[in-house]
Parts: C-alpha cells; structure tokens; sequence
C-alpha cells in the first residue's frame, strides 16, 4: 500500500507543480479517495483485517514509519525555515526574486 500512495503523492506533486494551483490537486484526491473507498467497500481489495494498535501492541513496523514520520517532519520543518529566512534576506536587500529569475531566463 505504501508504493501505491507514495505514487500517488508524486502524481499529485507533479500536478501541483505543472498546473501552479492546487485546486486540480484537491480535485484528484477527492476522486482518487472516492475509488479507494469503494474499492474497499465492495470487498474487491478482500477484507480489512489490520487491527489497532491497542490490539497488536507496538511492533517493529510502527516504530519504523513514526521514525520516518519525524524525520521527514524535521526536514520538511527545516526546509521551511530556509525558506522564510531566504525571503527575508531577498526582501531585507530589495531584490525581487521573481523578476530577478524572469530577467536571467532571458538573457
């Protein structure tokens, strides 16, 4: 299951990007959740049968994807943080990052 959503994630990454806008974006997730869903509720996928964690306790898997779950956070968390203080530094010494990029594309 994880290929088919980190799939899916690049996909909708892509489509973000291409289009500029993430409206096409939420629309194919609300569509690509409406066939997920009832894929399952027919029973085509077969039965559902992981349980909670209450149930199975905490195995090896679950401590794996929260470690990947924190780091992917840290470093999401940090790219952000360049980013703001990039921002600020261009907007601190007047330049204006948009057309400094349109104006090097054509040169």
């Amino acid at each position: 299951m994880v290929p088919v959503v980190f799939c899916a994630g690049v996909l909708l990454g892509l489509l973000a990007w291409s289009s500029g806008s993430l409206i096409p974006c939420m629309i194919g997730h609300v569509i690509m959740d409406i066939g997920l869903f009832a894929y399952w509720w027919t029973g085509i996928a077969g039965d559902f049968t992981a349980r909670p964690i209450t149930e199975t306790g905490i195995d090896l898997l679950f401590v794996l994807a929260c470690v990947v779950f924190a780091v992917s956070l840290l470093v999401v968390l940090h790219a952000i943080s360049r980013l703001k203080r990039t921002k600020v530094t261009c907007l601190r010494e007047g330049f204006d990052v948009a057309s400094r990029n349109r104006s090097s594309k054509h040169r």
